[in-house]
């Protein structure tokens, strides 16, 4: 009888907690404890433990065990606990004689002793070889997951009868991606008319510069939202593993997201739902849409304090939370596409069809429209019922190779690190190139009204993209006109006043 140490890891939100499963065997009144700030799952392991090692043959007998789970500060949950307690559990009875004492351990137990992958597993084995560790004893069903790392040695186990046999060999993984075809998606060309809105959306994608469509009903914003992702570049190994590891850990996904997200959030949605919280401080849609999109439709009927914490978020590109001595980050780095109706009934503006709200109507909901949050969105568009509705050259796949040629440039301009829409203004500034028509273009938008800061700063930025779409080094006069042409849904609104 003894003392036993091994090791596993648990989560904090999306980061992970080394921790050392310390056991301790000694005769005494037959007890199971489990210690250091454990969920009622990992609580709920002994059962899982006490049979699973029954049922292989050892005998625990009259004696008191205790767990400790270091730091027994932080909160534990998963039942990816189950099988590093019971192998120290083993160890401490001597009746294992492996140390096991690099090798990260991560594993649910059934009653008869088969081992089985718990949820967020993905998560689990990507935090341990984030921190440092390279050997690590997993369920056999979780191989495909730790395969996708390279220089990692584990044991694939599928029994806990297999520790007594010594039955146990070390495997390499392989260190490769099956990246599969992207799922065909909704192409850009069933949308007919609407060539300057598709346009800009072409120019949101190719920049990552956020939109805001308003107009009436069937005008076609929700189906250029949801073809968004069908025009963002394919992700890379790196954002594969990093959105896996956010579905991962917050909806237990355990398949690779090879595909960039799409979310979109009922207007419903709670703060903690959209940005994330709870007890064990779990992500929210923000992150789920972490190098993707968020859609927001409908948006002023979403909660003010929901659409206000949008504002930091989309400036950040991260999510800070802070719950009691609990504070963690989350990435949100996603593409914001907004939509909405111009009033209630939706009709306010509309060439053919009569508004039927009254006038406090239309206060009340234009009062979501948000003058801060508005500034902080590049592309402002106001849409209209379309007179044209033949089919013109921005269908999917021509407006993807646009945005990937965009795309490139921008990667030589900013060294892989920003695009237009995020770099930070300083960096933005030296990398600009505009002409001195550009300039004086800035200086007529200026005495026309639009002197904030931030408002002059979106529209160099957009002007900035156009001129990577069209691939010219230089912003000119007439890309500013046009960037300006992006950023007409709030002037029109304030037009029927």
């Amino acid at each position: 009888m003894g003392v036993a140490f091994v090791s596993t890891v648990f989560l904090l939100g999306l980061e992970g907690v080394k921790t050392v499963v310390e056991v301790d065997v000694r005769r005494g009144m037959p007890s199971f404890k489990v210690v250091g700030l454990p969920s009622s799952v990992v609580e709920e392991s002994r059962e899982r433990v006490l049979s699973a090692v029954k049922n292989i043959g050892v005998d625990i007998g009259a004696r008191k065990v205790v767990i400790n789970l270091s730091p027994a500060e932080v909160p534990k949950k998963g039942s990816h606990a189950d099988l590093p307690i019971a192998i120290a559990l083993l160890k401490a009875m001597n009746v294992i004689q492996d140390d096991f004492s690099g090798a990260l351990i991560l594993g649910e137990l059934s009653l008869n002793g088969r081992v089985r992958m718990s949820s967020s597993m993905f998560a689990l084995i990507a935090q341990g070889i984030s921190l440092g560790y390279k050997q690590f004893i997993i369920p056999d069903e979780a191989s495909y997951l730790i395969n996708v790392f390279s220089n990692v040695a584990y044991i694939p186990v599928s029994n806990l009868s297999e520790f007594l046999s010594g039955n146990l060999s070390w495997q390499q993984t392989e260190g490769f991606i099956r990246v599969k075809t992207q799922n065909i998606v909704k192409d850009f060309g069933d949308i007919k008319g609407q060539y300057m809105a598709k346009y800009g959306a072409m120019l949101a994608a190719a920049g990552i510069h956020n939109m805001v469509m308003v107009g009436s009903p069937g005008v076609g914003k929700t189906m250029i939202a949801e073809r968004m992702t069908g025009i963002l570049p394919s992700m890379t190994e790196d954002e594969i593993i990093e959105v896996t590891k956010i579905y991962s850990a917050t909806l237990g996904k355990e398949t690779l997201v090879t595909d960039r997200p799409f979310r979109s959030p009922h207007s419903n949605t709670s703060v903690s739902a959209m940005f994330g919280g709870g007890r064990y401080v779990q992500p929210g849609e923000a992150t789920l849409a972490h190098r993707g999109v968020l859609f927001v439709d409908e948006f002023p009927e979403f909660r003010r304090d929901v659409l206000e914490g949008l504002r930091t978020v989309v400036e950040t590109r991260q999510v800070f939370l802070s719950k009691a001595d609990i504070k963690v980050n989350f990435p949100a780095d996603f593409l914001l596409v907004m939509a909405s109706n111009p009033c209630p009934c939706g009709y306010l503006g509309h060439p053919h069809k009569q508004c039927r709200c009254s006038v406090s109507d239309i206060k009340r909901y234009q009062r979501k429209f948000s003058g801060p949050l508005m500034q902080r969105i590049d592309i402002q568009m106001w849409m209209t019922p379309p007179e044209n509705m033949t089919r013109d050259e921005l269908t999917t796949e021509y407006m993807r190779e646009k945005v990937i040629i965009a795309r490139n440039m921008q990667m030589k301009r900013y060294k892989g690190r920003y695009f237009n829409g995020t770099a930070p203004d300083n960096v933005f500034l030296q990398h600009v190139n505009m002409s001195t028509g550009a300039s004086s273009a800035i200086e007529d938008i200026r005495i026309m009204g639009k002197d904030s800061g931030r408002e002059l700063s979106k529209i160099k930025r957009l002007a900035r993209t156009i001129a990577d779409i069209n691939e010219e080094d230089y912003v000119s006069e007439e890309h500013i006109w046009m960037a300006l042409s992006f950023r007409k849904a709030m002037d029109m609104l304030v037009r029927f006043w």
